[in-house]
């Protein structure tokens, strides 16, 4: 609650919100609340809570996060299902709101506030920064729940912000992404000539066209590195002279 720091005209939306424990907690802050829960025995029970507490600043909505059409939101407050945390994550972070508070796994967690060089740092991370900056809060030990579930979590803070570096083309750096990331202990130039087939305009490329257009445009030590060790304006660099150099504005 703290970390979220709402303010009385803001509306929150909570995914997950089981009996209410936090659900009612931002009813006290929010202008209003958007509780979207899944099972219909909880979201009955929702409802009756807030008839009971008087609470008029509280819709429930049931249905599926993944599906369930979202309503328009300042900030996101949740301890999200872990089971579907990578697509409702992404299906979060191209909407419009200022911030999230969000409580993950701790493996996926730590794989989103990965810094360059750490072996937790891959596509997903990478994918995420696009949309936001992405910082861990603090631990959250498994034995604070009942039953204790098999796995510790971590709340981290998501801030939504324009891209801070120029693209040639979103598609096409995302894309390079996913390329990068496909044989991840492989240094680039290997893992680019392995994959460069699944980026735009490459379809009918010979290998060795590819490679000598990769060989002139990017630097020679960069193409030794590994891709958990890119960091963001590294990959932009990479995109866009690909981009270039591979005609795909022309192609497309």
């Amino acid at each position: 609650m703290e970390a979220a720091d709402i303010s009385g005209d803001e509306r929150v939306l909570e995914i997950g919100p089981g009996t209410g424990i936090l659900t009612f907690r931002l009813a006290e802050r929010a202008k209003e609340v958007y509780a979207i829960e899944i099972e219909s025995a909880l979201a009955s029970h929702l409802r009756n809570e807030a008839k009971k507490k008087g609470v008029q600043n509280l819709k429930v909505i049931q249905g599926d996060a993944l599906r369930a059409e979202l309503p328009e939101f300042d900030k996101v407050v949740s301890n999200l299902p872990y089971s579907i945390a990578s697509p409702l994550t992404f299906r979060l972070l191209p909407m419009e709101f200022k911030t999230g508070i969000l409580m993950y796994q701790a493996e996926f967690a730590l794989r989103l506030i990965a810094s360059p060089g750490t072996k937790e740092r891959g596509a997903l991370t990478l994918r995420a920064r696009y949309y936001a900056d992405i910082e861990g809060l603090f631990p959250v030990s498994r034995n604070n729940f009942y039953p204790v579930p098999e796995v510790d979590s971590v709340v981290v803070q998501v801030k939504r912000r324009p891209f801070p570096y120029p693209l040639q083309n979103t598609r096409f750096y995302l894309k390079l992404i996913g390329v990068l990331f496909m044989h991840r202990r492989r240094k680039l130039r290997n893992s680019l000539l392995l994959g460069f087939m699944n980026l735009p305009c490459t379809e009918g490329m010979k290998k060795q066209d590819f490679r000598v257009i990769l060989e002139n445009v990017v630097d020679g030590a960069t193409l030794e590195k590994r891709a958990e060790a890119l960091n963001v304006a590294e990959v932009v660099e990479m995109a866009n002279v690909l981009y270039r150099e591979l005609n795909c504005e022309r192609r497309e």
